[in-house]
C-alpha cells in the first residue's frame, strides 16, 4: 500500500525533440516502484512523433509493471515555456506535489527519494518554495553518504519538485508585471547585495519584453516576491546531459567548464543542514557557476583548462 505522500505526488518527465534522451529518462524511471509517472511530449515533427511512439512502446511495459504510467503527446508545438508551465499546472490540478524532470536531466531512485524527503519538509514549512536536485559540486560515492540539503535563495530547475500551493502563485506571462510592487518589500531579495539585486532586476526586465523565452526565471521572480527559500543539495543528485546539442533551447553551447558529470552513485538525502555559513559559501559558489550572476576571473578559467576536466 502506498503512503499518502506517494499517492499525492507525480513524477513529470518533459520532452520535445530528443528521442534518445527520452529513452534514457524512461530507463531511469523503470528503476522506480509504486509511483505516479507522467511523460509529456511537445510536438516537433511527424517523424519525431513516430520515433517518440517507438521509444515509449519500448519502455512502457517495464515501467507499468511497477508504476502508474501516463503519456501525453501534444498535437501542436507549445514551445518550451508554455509546454513546461502548462504540463506542471495540469499535473498539479490532479496531484498535490510534482517532481519535474526535463529530458536532459539524469536521475535515479535516490534522486527521487531525496526530493520526496524535501517535499515532506515543504509541507511543514510554508517558506520553502522548491526542492532541487542539482548542485555545482559533485561528490564521490564516499562523500555522498554525508550529503545533505541546505537552504538557498536560488531556484534550481535541473530536476526539482514543488507543491500545488506554491505553484498557484506562479505566473508565466510577466510582460505587464510591475516589479516595484512586491520586490522592494521582499526580505529574501533585500538580503542580497545591491549589485546582485540589480543583476536580477535586469534579468526580469529583459524577460518582460520576451516573456515566453523561458519559464524558470519567472519562478525565481515569484520566489523572491513571496519570500520563498529553496532546498538544494550540497553535492548534486542529478546531471544535465543537454549541453553541446543544437536541438536544445538554452544549452546549445559547450558544457560549462565547472560542470563535471559523473555516475549518480551516492545514496538518498534525508538530512537538512541549516548552517548559515554553509548557505553563504554555497550561494557564493552558485553565483559564479549555475546561477551565473558573477563573472569568473579569466585566470581561473585558464587554470581549469590547464589542469584538465578530470583534475578538479
Amino acid at each position: 500500500m502506498r503512503n499518502s505522500y506517494v499517492r499525492d505526488t507525480v513524477i513529470l518527465i518533459i520532452g520535445y525533440n530528443r528521442p534518445e534522451l527520452i529513452s534514457k529518462r524512461l530507463v531511469n524511471a523503470s528503476s522506480l516502484r509504486d509511483r505516479n509517472i507522467k511523460l509529456s511530449l511537445d510536438f516537433h515533427t511527424e517523424e519525431t512523433l513516430q520515433l517518440m511512439h517507438e521509444v515509449v512502446s519500448t519502455h512502457k511495459r517495464t515501467i507499468e509493471e511497477f508504476n502508474k504510467f501516463e503519456v501525453k503527446f501534444n498535437k501542436v508545438n507549445l514551445g518550451l515555456a508554455q509546454h513546461v508551465s502548462s504540463a506542471i499546472s495540469e499535473a498539479l490540478s490532479i496531484y498535490e506535489n510534482v517532481i519535474v524532470i526535463e529530458d536532459d536531466i539524469d536521475f535515479n531512485l535516490h534522486s527521487i527519494a531525496s526530493v520526496d524527503f524535501g517535499l515532506t519538509l515543504m509541507k511543514k514549512n510554508p517558506f520553502i518554495g522548491s526542492v532541487g536536485m542539482y548542485s555545482p559540486l559533485n561528490f564521490s560515492s564516499t562523500l555522498g553518504k554525508r550529503n545533505f540539503f541546505r537552504y538557498s535563495r536560488y531556484f534550481s530547475c535541473w530536476g526539482w519538485g514543488t507543491n500545488r500551493n506554491v505553484w498557484s502563485r506562479y505566473q508565466l506571462d510577466i510582460s505587464k508585471k510591475d516589479l516595484s510592487i512586491k520586490l522592494p518589500h521582499s526580505n529574501v531579495f533585500n538580503s542580497m547585495p545591491k549589485k546582485l539585486q540589480e543583476t536580477w532586476l535586469g534579468r526580469f526586465n529583459k524577460l518582460k519584453s520576451n516573456t515566453f523565452h523561458t519559464w524558470d526565471v519567472q519562478f525565481q521572480l515569484m520566489a523572491f516576491e513571496e519570500g520563498f527559500l529553496h532546498l538544494v543539495p550540497v553535492g548534486t543528485i542529478a546531471n544535465n546531459e543537454g549541453f553541446d546539442d543544437l536541438r536544445s533551447t538554452h544549452t546549445k553551447g559547450r558544457q560549462p567548464f565547472w560542470m563535471i558529470n559523473r555516475a549518480l552513485t551516492f545514496g538518498e538525502i534525508s538530512i537538512l543542514n541549516e548552517s548559515r555559513l554553509i548557505q553563504r559559501i554555497m550561494e557564493l559558489i552558485e553565483s559564479y557557476t549555475s546561477i551565473g550572476i558573477r563573472r569568473i576571473p579569466t585566470r581561473l578559467i585558464n587554470l581549469r583548462s590547464l589542469i584538465g576536466r578530470k583534475g578538479i
